[in-house]
């Protein structure tokens, strides 16, 4: 699997939020990409963390739990997560399984900020 697969870039959004932008497959292979760079972001109670996971293409378990990491990682910093703009699939497995009532689930960037707030 190459490791283009998986494409992440990190801003800030005007509220000072951290917003994680990840985009194509998030799977066995590219998963601990996702979790090195969380592990590697100044998280900290003042700065909500939102992961946009819009434009992925493909999220299998392994991915899902390195977004049960993430959550994980910014709780043990205090700061405020939630994760923004998951495709009906994607969106359907949290649901399913529960984790949409441990982190909050937003159709976009804006919304999930707003909530955070």
């Amino acid at each position: 699997m190459p490791d283009f697969a998986l494409a992440m870039a990190v801003h800030t959004h005007p509220s000072g939020a951290t917003v994680l932008t990840v985009t194509g497959e998030l799977d066995y292979h590219t998963a601990p990409r996702l979790s090195r760079m969380v592990e590697g972001l100044p998280l900290t109670a003042a700065v909500p963390l939102v992961l946009d996971v819009g434009g992925l293409s493909f999220c299998d378990s392994i991915g899902v739990s390195a977004l049960i990491s993430g959550y994980q990682r910014a709780t043990a910093a205090s700061a405020p997560f939630a994760v923004a703009g998951a495709g009906r699939d994607l969106a359907q497995i949290l649901q399913i399984t529960g984790i949409d009532r441990i982190f909050g689930l937003y159709e976009s960037v804006d919304q999930a900020v707003a909530a955070l707030g």
